[in-house]
């Protein structure tokens, strides 16, 4: 999505602009995230994986949320993270095994445990988000836009943003701390 269209949708009319306050400021941030991809194997149709389908997670390396995401629409921007990731790889990892275990590889109805299936692949990404700051009444605030669809970003993200922004913040901090020392 272009820099125009996502400052449309984030002004998004009159009314919200007086609500929002003075725009400020527009970046697009990649937040880092951890791609996992699953072959489930053994599985009945009756959970939401097939034997032999291959399911994919993104793991934010921020607040540590996993998504299912399908791997046949996968636009995952290239591009490098812009916020340090809070989560190492071992422990994304280890969320998404998680999420795959509790949420997606489990039976419709019996909520028994099936065969995690096996690891196909799992590698660092970035996915993309135009963030929009505002001042209202020396109040600062931002809103986020998801860059690939144009959906506002929800609560969520929003956070993962906000704990990214300040962890790099204090990390700047600390830095001209030690220069001065």
């Amino acid at each position: 999505m272009a820099e125009d269209e996502a400052r449309r949708l984030l002004s998004g009319g009159r009314l919200r602009r007086l609500r929002r306050g003075r725009p400020l400021a527009l970046e697009l941030l990649y937040l880092p995230h951890w791609l996992v991809v699953y072959e489930a194997f053994g599985i009945e149709s009756v959970g939401c994986a097939d034997a032999g389908e291959q399911l994919a997670v993104l793991v934010c390396r921020l607040s540590g949320q996993a998504a299912h995401i399908r791997l046949d629409s996968l636009e995952i921007a290239p591009g490098p993270a812009t916020l340090l990731p809070a989560l190492r790889a071992a422990e994304a990892e280890e969320q998404a095994a998680d999420f795959v275990g509790r949420v997606l590889l489990m039976a419709a109805r019996g909520k028994r445990r099936r065969e995690r299936g096996r690891l196909l692949r799992s590698e660092a990404c970035s996915y993309p988000y135009w963030v929009g700051y505002f001042k209202r009444r020396g109040v600062l605030d931002f809103l986020a836009v998801d860059a690939l669809s144009g959906k506002h970003a929800g609560t969520a993200v929003r956070s993962a943003i906000a704990t990214g922004l300040q962890r790099e913040d204090a990390l700047k901090q600390e830095a001209r701390h030690r220069a001065c020392s």
